[in-house]
């Protein structure tokens, strides 16, 4: 029988996609932190931006005294405040980048090991793309040297789809992610990137491909599902609803297929510290607890299947 995956990567779960409810005020931040903390099949949390001192240090407590690998996700600050890593405009680019090193202060002071960031929008023009892609570089690398500054940190990159599937994002395909890697590399090792089984399906890629193009510069990953079929679903494009659903693109022969690429490129691997975490959604009326026992079922499956 094979060994429990908890013993090959940490398991976790993305807290502001699976809780939205705390964003609506309807559940309590730090109750929900504590929720995943108690349930053992987790060793991981990732957290966005708390909001407040108090929330803060209470989360940093709890995380604390559970032994929890913790990550922050400074995306949602990007994509909130509509800021640029890339944007042409000098000051708007000062602006995103500032921005996420304030998300780094934060993610130290939640004793995160690591901090995704996300790059702004596809141009389109291939000459446009590449200008972009410099200036990306320049903002990625003042981000990778503050944090660096701040301690044991990573900078994770996370890819989504350059489509018009919600993000529409420079970076973008697993190769171009991979090129953008080798780039930052060259003067930061504290730079990865996070790949995500559920954006993959709207780049046209299949799990193991990209998870081994990616290789040695791989140091996080999301498990999450897609709609990319039916444009009147409520949860088209990059939406994270709950594996299995019908309109969807990913459950266990796609999970299955995205962990032997881990194991693969060694990030799944016997005493393995990587962070696997869940990043998926409840929609109209799903619970949390539903919708998480559902993914557990499915990474069970797909695990055992190897």
């Amino acid at each position: 029988m094979r060994e429990p995956m908890r013993g090959y990567v940490r398991i976790g779960l993305v807290h502001s996609m699976a809780y939205p409810q705390v964003a609506e005020g309807k559940r309590g931040f730090v109750e929900t932190v504590r929720e995943v903390v108690e349930d053992d099949y987790f060793s991981a949390v990732e957290l966005g931006p708390v909001g407040d001192d108090e929330n803060r240090e209470k989360a940093r407590d709890v995380l604390g005294q559970s032994g929890f690998a913790v990550a922050f996700a400074a995306q949602g600050i990007l994509l909130s405040q509509g800021l640029d890593l890339a944007a042409e405009d000098g000051s708007k680019r000062d602006e995103a980048v500032q921005a996420v090193c304030e998300g780094v202060n934060e993610a130290v002071t939640l004793g995160a090991s690591a901090c995704g960031i996300l790059a702004g929008k596809d141009p389109g023009d291939r000459f446009k793309r590449e200008a972009a892609n410099a200036r990306l570089v320049e903002s990625v690398a003042r981000v990778c040297g503050y944090a660096a500054d701040k301690g044991e940190i990573v900078i994770e990159l996370e890819q989504f789809d350059r489509v018009a599937f919600g993000k529409n994002s420079l970076i973008g395909p697993t190769e171009e992610a991979v090129e953008f890697a080798q780039e930052i590399r060259r003067n930061h090792q504290n730079f990865g990137l996070l790949i995500d089984l559920s954006h993959l399906p709207l780049l046209n890629e299949k799990p193991r491909q990209a998870v081994n193009k990616a290789g040695e510069f791989l140091v996080h990953a999301h498990i999450g599902n897609c709609v990319k079929r039916d444009k009147n679903h409520p949860a088209y494009g990059d939406e994270h609803p709950v594996f299995g659903i019908p309109e969807g693109e990913n459950d266990v022969p796609e999970i299955k297929d995205f962990l032997a690429g881990l194991m693969d490129v060694a990030f799944l691997k016997r005493g393995g510290q990587g962070i696997l975490s869940f990043e998926v959604k409840p929609f109209g009326d799903q619970t949390t607890r539903e919708v998480v026992g559902i993914c557990k079922e499915k990474l069970d499956g797909a695990w055992s299947l190897l």
